[in-house]
């Protein structure tokens, strides 16, 4: 009994933090051991004696689970890819959006980069223009990225508008990584490691609250919110008096209806950021203010968006509780 319930302490915590996801790397998989030890430490302690074997058996035991984790990584990413490495590099399969020069440009420059990659198609930028060098239009582009199983997609800088990018970003999958090769085509290749040559140097635009690991984060921290404020009604009702929003509210995080933690609404600037739920605590709390400038909104909601952590929701939430938003 004891096995298996450490067991699948293990696995569903290596889960959470992506262990098991297409891109994982040597971090994810540090953080789900450690975050799975530390759970299985606090069941052994919690546990009746009769049900305890040795601690030291535990602690050889988990030291065995990581060594056999990493060993795995390691033959199944040389199986695949010829390389000794805990993270798969994936092959890029690309799409590149921008006027027909622009395209040409850059699909030169990736010829004599080195990077193992795949054009999969050109995206007209504008939507009415008739011709037959491009796969499609940019109105289509989620769709496209989905159907060609595309992981990446390099946007002109040139003919590319940033709010445009922007908005395409929150609407691609989560795993297809958006860049933005620069105005300057002359210094789009670059590396970003001595030992690497000729990976392109763009703007890398990314959203970690589209990340894989991070919603299963965001989905637990609603789940421990919920019980928290569930556990504090009776507390609420003596502060803040009766309302129908302390027992409604927890009820409907639990259900996957809203989030506790969203964006603040009526801002149009934060629609090309990632769609998230309806939220009951909006991001600003985090800056502890009552009146703030619809630049500063707009500010701390795309830098929650970029910099996502659940320990930011944990801020918020302890926050609004404090100050009596709930």
């Amino acid at each position: 009994f004891n096995l298996s319930l450490y067991s699948i302490v293990w696995i569903g915590s290596l889960y959470i933090f992506g262990n098991y996801d297409a891109k994982t790397g040597f971090k994810n998989i540090i953080s789900g051991y450690f975050i799975g030890l530390v759970i299985n430490l606090i069941i052994y302690a919690l546990l009746p004696l009769e049900f305890r074997f040795s601690r030291a058996t535990l602690l050889l035991g988990g030291l065995l689970v990581l060594v056999l984790i990493l060993f795995s990584k390691l033959i199944f990413n040389h199986w695949e890819t010829q390389r000794l490495t805990l993270s798969k590099p994936l092959k890029k399969k690309m799409f590149l959006v921008g006027d027909k020069e622009e395209c040409r440009e850059i699909q030169s420059l990736l010829l004599n980069s080195g990077i193992e990659y795949s054009i999969k198609g050109f995206i007209d930028p504008k939507e009415d223009r008739l011709d037959s060098f491009f796969t499609n239009s940019i109105s289509n582009l989620d769709k496209l990225t989905s159907h060609f199983k595309v992981n990446e997609v390099i946007f002109s800088a040139k003919s590319v508008a940033y709010k445009t990018i922007l908005h395409w970003m929150s609407k691609v999958d989560s795993e297809v990584s958006v860049k933005v090769a620069g105005r300057s085509m002359f210094n789009i290749i670059g590396s970003d490691s001595s030992n690497e040559t000729g990976e392109l140097y763009t703007i890398d635009v990314k959203y970690k609250i589209k990340e894989e690991v991070h919603s299963r984060l965001r989905r637990i921290g609603n789940i421990i919110f919920s019980i928290i404020a569930l556990i504090l009604i009776p507390i609420r009702i003596l502060t803040v008096g009766m309302r129908s929003a302390l027992f409604m509210d927890p009820l409907e995080v639990l259900l996957g209806r809203k989030n506790w933690i969203s964006y603040d609404e009526g801002l149009e600037e934060l629609e090309t950021l990632p769609k998230l739920r309806e939220g009951i605590f909006p991001v600003s709390v985090l800056l502890g203010k009552d009146n703030m400038s619809q630049n500063e909104m707009v500010n701390i909601n795309s830098f929650y968006a970029r910099n996502y952590s659940i320990f930011q929701d944990f801020e918020i939430f302890f926050k609004a509780i404090c100050n009596k938003k709930f």
